[in-house]
């Protein structure tokens, strides 16, 4: 696999592209990747990225994802609950998607598990009706033999993901995580290629045996922080 330096990124960046994230609350978040998003020449973008109640500094040089909705470079931002730092970013984006958090994530699941088109997976419309408005529930709604009334959530679509890692191995390109993956392996598998940030470079492990797999990845990179769960 050919190592590619924090710039690359910047080649498989245009304007209008749909770029997932991974992280929550403060953890595996690609930092050095965000930065070079944020200082590349795209707009129009479509964000997604899960709850980020645990950073305070969404600063450019902080490298976090939300700073590049401050940069003005998205156009919608699609996230679960921002809490308290909500408000402040509605300025900056013309459209704003908040979603549970358990939707988000069956939604990269869902697009992981590569579910055909026009698929994806069932709701109550009683649970829908708490995120989704009354259109979307009335185009999406379907009934079930048992007269149960459903709404349809389809999967993600991304044309690049991004995401961080404890260990990687360079000949593999597998990753692995020290704690929970924290969303990253399915946010991988849903762009149409990936990148990963990673901390350490795995030498010893089992190429047969990994958390996923190396095929999955497109380039990567060596991050400068010291560890990626803060």
């Amino acid at each position: 696999m050919e190592e590619r330096n924090n710039h690359e990124i910047k080649n498989h960046l245009y304007d209008g592209q749909t770029i997932i994230i991974s992280g929550l609350n403060g953890m595996y978040y690609p930092r050095n990747l965000v930065k070079e998003i944020c200082e590349a020449n795209v707009n129009d973008l479509t964000l997604i990225c899960f709850n980020n109640n645990k950073v305070e500094d969404n600063t450019i040089e902080n490298g976090d994802p939300l700073a590049i909705i401050k940069n003005g470079q998205v156009r919608k931002l699609i996230t679960s609950d921002l809490g308290e730092i909500s408000e402040s970013y509605i300025d900056y984006v013309d459209e704003v998607e908040i979603l549970p958090l358990d939707i988000l994530k069956l939604k990269a699941q869902a697009a992981a598990n590569r579910i055909p088109d026009n698929g994806g997976f069932y709701v109550s419309k009683e649970y829908a009706s708490t995120y989704r408005d009354d259109e979307y529930i009335n185009s999406h709604c379907f009934k079930l033999p048992n007269g149960k009334e459903v709404v349809l959530e389809a999967p993600f679509e991304a044309d690049i993901s991004i995401i961080a890692t404890d260990k990687f191995n360079i000949e593999s390109g597998n990753c692995n995580w020290n704690e929970g993956d924290y969303n990253c392996i399915n946010v991988a598998k849903t762009g149409n290629i990936c990148f990963v940030e990673y901390y350490k470079e795995d030498r010893d492990s089992n190429p047969y045996n990994c958390q996923l797999p190396g095929k999955y990845i497109y380039g990567y990179i060596k991050s400068s922080e010291d560890k990626f769960n803060k």
